[in-house]
């Protein structure tokens, strides 16, 4: 059956449509009659014994979780307007991911776009990369994404929680927001009535990829003061797909390093200071996705690291107006170093680097005027990048040059949201942002150091500067229609703005074929329609949604010649899609759980299906959970063939996998201590992922792996 048929029709056939195509409403039947949906259980910091007990004792409950990312304040998910989700540390840790990628997509509509196990990004509803803004603790990460390395600087059980939104929801965040926002949480210490020591202990073991991971934190928690650390180190062989072969150069090895401490000066102001380091070796890069690596290379990060420096101050005013103020300065470091080895017969290596170095800084303050709750602030960001690339010829000969020149991106706005509770049943919220955006180059030559005296040096770039202002605003409204039923709708616009890259890169491709950025180009304009549906009961969770998503002047690699692509805002699209997930307690030990995710795509410049639009896919699974001791769970992951794709690229088959996992949870004198056990892919199925990227061949997804997990905490 061909579900992308099934779920989309002409417009005469049914009154409900965005655009070209409609989604049908009967799909709620279907996704209900064969459970389909994910997740959302209320988890809670493992260190926190007490919280973690009284927790366990209530999972009988569904409750509705809370998110901050969206308005820079607490709000709860099912009124909220547009799509949000939030993954906890305890659904992380049982379901162990590789990254924090992986972690995300047990959210219906993310996926992972696959460069390796280690470096994965992810996909919002068709957009990725550029098109996504990550923070970490609120803090904006900046690199380059042809090989992206992002999710990986964090260890997946550092993560306290994984807030993710799913399009241009929020004013709080400018350039690149039109695909969504994920911001990681990670863990920390928190202030106690009296002192105490937390800690926590996770090591496990798998089979495929073979290796280990060692995670451990601890804390000192007062009454005015907190101090925290945390280290974790993983080393995994290459995987083996489902046919047993070995999918080479796909290994990793990382260490991870956190120091945070807070101090509550008095009852209004507390400062908290964080420290991270994250380092990689020889993490290999089986598949890159870009045209400028050939596929007969092996691609690998010998040596790549991240530091970030953050402070922020909290103030918390007990009269007047404003409720909050929170200031946040950060620091953050990626260098990037790649091995590209034997990537032709006259090069025997290519060695890539880059430094990457952000500082940003925003005020966010929290203003309550009767119904209204006004959140506002300035935002700024810089993003400074230094490239530079080795080649070593198989001749003895050396060659230095420059990707992009050396450039800097600034960004600076002011924000304002405003939450009008027009009644304790229906309330509005209102957004908007303008940015400035400055970006400035250095003046490059083809060769920093030529390979031979006879090879012309010609400029590349001069010197310059691009200025450019730009925007984003939304209006939305969650409306409590009947008891336990909500209502939410989001009209957005949003903006991305060109990166250093895209302005500035100037890639030498197979064939001697150029790919040249272009400074002139406008940012894309993203236009966004959500509605979504919300049943929210002790024992049953329900949340739909429908989307459409309008962007223009995308930057495309247009062909200018036979030798010659240059950047250009040349491409318009459209994206329709849908979501549905649910939680059905039907006893007190049992839940049914599922997630239904489709979305469909159209380059309406170029009238051809739209790349990396992901099939349709969803999981359900069933979990049994003594309150006391012992959990288990089996679940179903697939995804549907994807035959509408742009010419060029290749359909993908569909798949599906099988995991289950065990737990069993028992205390000795003052330790809690959880044993998991899990088998993903049990079947050992043989299967590709559509948006898996890789170097013009096929990469397989893991096969059968069997992981071992042991966690005390105290």
């Amino acid at each position: 059956m061909n579900f992308s048929k099934l779920l989309s029709t002409k417009l005469s056939n049914v009154p409900f449509f965005f655009g070209r195509y409609i989604l049908i409403p009967s799909y709620i039947a279907l996704f209900l009659s064969m459970f389909f949906g994910s997740l959302e259980c209320i988890w809670v910091h493992a260190a926190d014994v007490d919280s973690y007990i009284r927790t366990q004792e209530n999972k009988a409950v569904l409750m509705d979780e809370i998110i901050i990312t969206a308005r820079g304040t607490e709000s709860a998910l099912s009124a909220t307007p547009g799509g949000t989700d939030r993954i906890d540390s305890e659904e992380i840790f049982e379901n162990l991911p590789f990254n924090a990628s992986d972690a995300a997509a047990r959210s219906p509509g993310v996926l992972i776009t696959s460069d390796s196990p280690w470096g994965s990004d992810i996909n919002i509803r068709g957009l990725s990369r550029d098109s996504v803004v990550l923070l970490l603790d609120g803090s904006r990460v900046n690199t380059a994404t042809d090989i992206n390395a992002r999710f990986g600087f964090v260890n997946p059980m550092e993560i306290q929680s994984i807030e993710i939104l799913k399009g241009p929801v929020s004013a709080l965040y400018g350039s690149g927001s039109i695909g969504g926002v994920v911001n990681i949480l990670t863990k920390k210490g928190e202030f106690e009535p009296t002192p105490q020591w937390h800690g926590e202990f996770i090591g496990s073991i798998s089979d495929n990829p073979l290796g280990s991971d060692i995670y451990g934190n601890i804390s000192y928690n007062a009454p005015n003061a907190w101090v925290y650390g945390s280290a974790g180190r993983r080393d995994h062989d290459s995987y083996e797909d489902g046919d047993g072969n070995e999918v080479g150069n796909s290994q990793f090895e990382d260490a991870y390093l956190k120091l945070a401490a807070s101090r509550k000066w008095n009852d209004l102001n507390i400062t908290e200071i964080e420290v991270q380091q994250s380092t990689g070796n020889e993490i290999g890069i089986p598949g890159s996705g870009t045209a400028s690596l050939p596929s007969q290379a092996d691609v690998t990060y010998p040596d790549t690291r991240q530091q970030s420096f953050r402070l922020s101050h909290i103030i918390d005013p007990d009269e007047g107006p404003i409720s909050e103020t929170r200031i946040n300065a950060y620091f953050l470091s990626i260098d990037r170093n790649v091995r590209i080895d034997h990537p032709s017969s006259s090069v025997l290596e290519i060695r890539p680097s880059a430094d990457h170095r952000t500082w940003g800084v925003q005020c966010r303050n929290v203003l309550d005027i009767d119904s209204h709750q006004l959140v506002f602030g300035v935002d700024a960001w810089n993003w400074q990048m230094e490239s530079i690339r080795q080649y070593f010829y198989r001749s003895g000969a050396f060659g230095q040059n420059q990707p992009t020149p050396n450039a800097d991106e600034f960004s600076g706005g002011i924000f304002c949201e405003d939450n009008w509770k027009i009644h304790d049943r229906l309330s509005l919220n209102f957004g908007g942002r303008i940015d400035y955006i400055r970006v400035e180059n250095d003046s490059s030559y083809a060769w920093i150091v030529k390979p031979s005296p006879s090879v012309s040096n010609p400029i590349l770039w001069q010197s310059g500067a691009e200025e450019d202002v730009s925007w984003n605003a939304h209006v939305g409204a969650a409306w409590e229609f009947a008891p336990h039923w909500s209502m939410t709708a989001l009209a957005a616009s949003s903006y991305r703005a060109p990166n250093i890259l895209e302005r500035f890169q100037y890639l030498t491709l197979a064939g001697q074929i150029v790919q040249k950025g272009n400074p002139d180009l406008d940012s894309e304009r993203s236009i966004f329609f959500e509605y979504g549906l919300h049943c929210k009961t002790a024992a049953f969770d329900l949340s739909a949604g429908v989307f459409a998503n309008f962007l223009e002047d995308l930057i495309v690699a247009e062909k200018k010649s036979d030798v010659l692509y240059q950047n250009e805002n040349v491409s318009s699209a459209e994206i329709f899609g849908s979501e549905l997930e649910m939680r059905w307690r039907f006893s007190p030990d049992w839940m049914l759980y599922a997630n239904l995710a489709y979305a469909q795509g159209r380059d309406t410049a170029r009238d051809e299906d739209l790349a990396d639009i992901p099939p349709l896919n969803g999981m359900t699974g069933i979990r049994y959970e003594n309150r006391n001791d012992f959990w288990s769970q089996l679940e179903l992951q697939w995804a549907a063939d994807q035959d509408r794709v742009p010419p060029g690229t290749e359909e993908s088959s569909g798949w599906a996998i099988l995991n289950a996992s065990i737990g069993y949870r028992f205390k000795i004198e003052n330790t809690w201590h959880d044993i998991v056990l899990t088998a993903k892919n049990m079947a050992d199925a043989a299967y590709d992922d559509y948006l898996s990227t890789s170097r013009g061949i096929v990469l397989k997804e893991p096969g059968r792996s069997f992981i071992a997990t042991w966690r005390i905490a105290f």
